[in-house]
Order: structure tokens, then sequence, then C-alpha cells
């Protein structure tokens, strides 16, 4: 099997595409909000425009919730001696549309 190679034509003129000047939050966003020295190097290397030559840490809502933990549940004061003498379900609904079964909450 032989590979064929066909130049190509060149009916049409080269094309580029500009990026505006962004802020560094811009770009943390739009580049899926990589860690600071990532989006350093990231900025650097590829030279991203930016409206302000600083670099500053983004100090980013969604990345500080998306890091944030639960703190522990306390402990329970009741305790069961049989089974399902004490049972712990969640409980979801109304639900706007019942099931095939007719129920509303899960």
């Amino acid at each position: 099997s032989s590979v064929q190679v066909s130049p190509l034509s060149s009916g049409t003129s080269p094309t580029a595409f500009l990026v505006s000047k962004a802020s560094i939050h811009t770009w943390h966003k739009r580049l899926g909000h990589p860690h600071s020295a990532v989006l350093k190097t990231i900025v650097t290397s590829n030279q991203l425009p930016l409206e302000d030559s600083s670099f500053s840490k983004p100090q980013c809502t969604d990345c500080i919730l998306g890091k944030a933990t639960r703190l522990p549940f306390t402990p329970s004061s009741s305790v069961s001696t049989t089974p399902l003498e004490l049972v712990h379900s969640d409980v979801w609904g109304p639900s706007p549309i019942d099931s095939c079964t007719g129920y509303r909450y899960y």
C-alpha cells in the first residue's frame, strides 16, 4: 500500500484569527480553571494577550467552592439495639411528575 500526496490548491489566501485582550481571570475560566502556576506557564508560553501585563493569582469563587469540604456529622445520641429500630433515609419530593405507580416522593 502506497501513500499518495496531493498538493493543496493555493486558491485561498491564508487566514489568521486574533484573540482580543482579556483579563487573567477570564483566561483562567476559558482554560478550565487551571492552577495559577499552570496558568502562568500557558499565558507566557502561548503569548496570550492580557489586558494587564502583570500576572496576579486569580481569586476564583468557583475554584474556592470546588475545594470546600463539609464538616463531619455530629455524633448521634440515638443508638439502635435491634435491627430496623432506627432507619436513616433520604426523602426527595414532591416531584412535579408522578412516577409510573403514582408516587411523588422518593
